[in-house]
């Protein structure tokens, strides 16, 4: 009963961890560790500059310390952060999908824009124009070389 009315204290939003200056997943030691730490850098009783901040400082992290001491608690706020991060790479994920299908877009209107544009093709000496390939044959160059250098003085498209 007493894990159930903390239970509802939980707040989703707050970074339990964080408020003890630890990453997600710490174990309970580390946990013990950093509130005693804490505890003496931050109580009320040591911090005369600002009693207001530190004593809603040390609130926080004794509030976390609770939360994150009680294993089912701990368990719940776990499940809420690793649900949150599978959130997070879904959504990133279909925002690559998304620039992609972007990015696609944008080559298929680039290459209707260009399509006109005269290229060379080198491995079957062709030249792509809007009127289609024209086959050219070898002999009018005196090189493989002269014609790459021919089709890129006349190559329209952009770079």
């Amino acid at each position: 009963p007493a894990s159930n009315s903390m239970a509802k204290q939980i707040d989703p939003c707050k970074d339990y961890y964080g408020a003890l200056g630890l990453s997600f997943g710490a174990t309970t030691d580390e946990i013990k560790k950093a509130y005693r730490e804490l505890a003496l850098k931050l109580h009320p009783d040591k911090s005369k500059d600002d009693p207001e901040t530190a004593q809603r400082k040390f609130m926080e992290m004794q509030e976390a310390f609770e939360i994150l001491s009680d294993s089912q608690t701990k368990g719940m706020i776990d499940d809420v952060f690793k649900e949150k991060v599978q959130k997070v790479k879904k959504l990133d994920d279909m925002e690559k999908k998304r620039k992609m299908r972007e990015w696609d877009e944008l080559e298929k209107d680039r290459a209707a824009k260009h399509r006109d544009c005269l290229y060379y093709c080198a491995e079957d000496r062709v030249f792509r124009t809007s009127l289609g390939p024209v086959k050219v044959p070898r002999s009018i160059f005196s090189s493989v070389s002269a014609m790459r250098d021919f089709a890129a003085a006349n190559d329209k498209s952009p770079a």
